[in-house]
């Protein structure tokens, strides 16, 4: 049975799937290895935010040009790193510049300069798609939902089930209705016709399967029906791979400042954490009971004594009535740094790229894998727990971050007068972070100095203005 749960909706008289953002999520991480909420799956931030990725929106640099999406982040023999799209998203001269976003995206809320300029075009094969060398270093992944790769869809039958990583939230479903061998030598690649209500900036978005395996990009949108092109016939026939985790290093284009051309001004940080889980809910007092009256005298104190995982005082997956409080405990918090320079305001414009940003793997959750894998399981992470009044504390170990998931930031300056971002899932509030950086400088939060957090794309966001000298030692 399909892993993909959909519901069907009647749209200008033409049936189509409507996929939900946990479903399409199940899709692309491998079904039940999914423990992100909705929450980490923000389809703005794919589209305009960067590490740029497949899933992205991009644009001739031209006024009016049309607005696709990346099909997949594709590298030749000699290690260059390229976009792969449909010949529709970039139908301009090679040597023509790329921006990202795209103009239906905000790139015509502004002007366009250097910033936004992605890439230039390189090669166009008729019938098949185009490629344009990237400028900027891009990740392998699918967004924030996982990595597109191996093994591709290479058997597509009538009626399968496939999703669109495409314009329209959540994001859309349809069925194949034919595959087309080639006809044609000079375009040696296999034509897949989906069924569905399609929008027209469609063009270019990658399509998966239910078994997370990567079927292709869109080549052309009609009502009605979607032309797919597969996506192992269109690599060959370019002669590149996808990109791996393990060649993001060998990108071109990188800037004075990235880890892996040099050293980098603030890491390795040493990061500590404290976040918090409201336990006072109903659902939650079979446990709190149990907790007070394992604990003694202890746990009758304003705060109770402190457990880990391991301990006979953690909720019992095993009895129902303390499910519900293991879930809540056990759930990783999927903690984000960001640090952006030159922002006046307390909040990060939707369309504002972050000049430095890490995760706390500690708080992550195992990492996607595709059909055939299996299945990867992070390190235990050593959390100490403690209760007081119904809320819980749980302190994370220290974690070393020996290098950042994106940065612009070329010297600890930088960041002096910044504004910190700290975004983790509903689930939690922030109690306390403290940052040691290279060097032995420190910056301690906790929760009185962080200003009232906002809720957006169903994350918590919190908000520090970072000290425009650093502390004496």
């Amino acid at each position: 049975m399909s892993r993909i749960s959909a519901q069907r909706r009647e749209c200008r008289g033409v049936t189509r799937l409507q996929f939900s953002f946990l479903a399409i999520a199940a899709i692309l991480v491998g079904g039940a290895a999914l423990s992100v909420p909705s929450a980490q799956v923000s389809v703005q931030r794919i589209r305009t935010s960067r590490p740029f990725s497949a899933g992205a929106s991009i644009s001739l640099a031209t006024p009016k040009s049309p607005t696709g999406f990346v099909s997949c982040i594709v590298r030749d023999a000699k290690g260059k790193v390229y976009l792969l799209t449909a010949e529709g998203v970039l139908d301009g001269p090679v040597g023509a510049d790329v921006i990202h976003p795209g103009w239906a995206h905000g790139g015509s809320d502004r002007t366009v300069g250097p910033r936004d300029v992605v890439a230039r075009i390189s090669r166009r094969l008729p019938g098949v798609g185009v490629i344009a060398e990237l400028s900027i270093p891009a990740s392998p992944r699918l967004g924030f939902l996982g990595r597109i790769a191996p093994p591709f869809a290479t058997a597509v039958t009538r009626g399968e089930a496939v999703a669109v990583f495409g314009e329209e939230e959540p994001f859309m479903g349809g069925s194949v209705e034919s595959v087309e061998p080639p006809g044609d030598p000079t375009t040696p690649v296999t034509r897949i016709l989906v069924g569905g209500d399609w929008v027209q900036r469609d063009s270019g978005a990658p399509v998966v399967n239910d078994r997370n395996e990567f079927v292709g990009f869109v080549a052309r949108v009609r009502e009605g029906q979607l032309t797919v092109v597969r996506a192992d016939d269109a690599l060959k026939a370019f002669g590149l791979e996808l990109l791996r985790e393990n060649t993001l290093s060998e990108q071109a284009g990188k800037t004075a400042g990235d880890p892996e051309r040099s050293p980098h001004p603030l890491f390795p940080i040493k990061v500590r954490v404290i976040v918090t889980a409201n336990l006072r809910g109903s659902s939650f007092a079979p446990y709190r009971e149990r907790l007070l009256k394992a604990a003694g005298p202890v746990g009758g104190q304003s705060t109770g004594p402190e457990f880990s995982e391991d301990s006979p005082l953690f909720p019992d997956p095993a009895q129902q009535a303390e499910r519900a409080a293991y879930s809540r405990l056990s759930f990783p918090p999927q903690l984000w740094v960001s640090i952006v320079r030159n922002q006046t305001a307390s909040r990060l414009p939707d369309n504002r790229e972050a000049d430095l940003r890490f995760m706390l793997k500690s708080t992550g959750s195992d990492p996607p894998i595709t059909a055939g894998e299996k299945p990867v399981r992070l390190p235990k992470v050593d959390k100490k727990y403690s209760i007081s009044e119904g809320v819980v504390s749980i302190r994370f170990p220290t974690e070393t971050i020996d290098k950042p998931d994106h940065s612009t930031i070329v010297s600890d300056a930088d960041i002096l007068g910044a504004l910190m971002h700290i975004s983790m899932s509903p689930t939690f509030s922030l109690h306390s972070i403290s940052l040691e950086f290279a060097g032995g400088r420190e910056i301690r939060v906790s929760r009185d100095d962080l200003d009232t957090p906002e809720t957006r794309d169903n994350e918590r966001v919190y908000a520090f203005r970072l000290p425009t000298r650093w502390p004496s030692k």
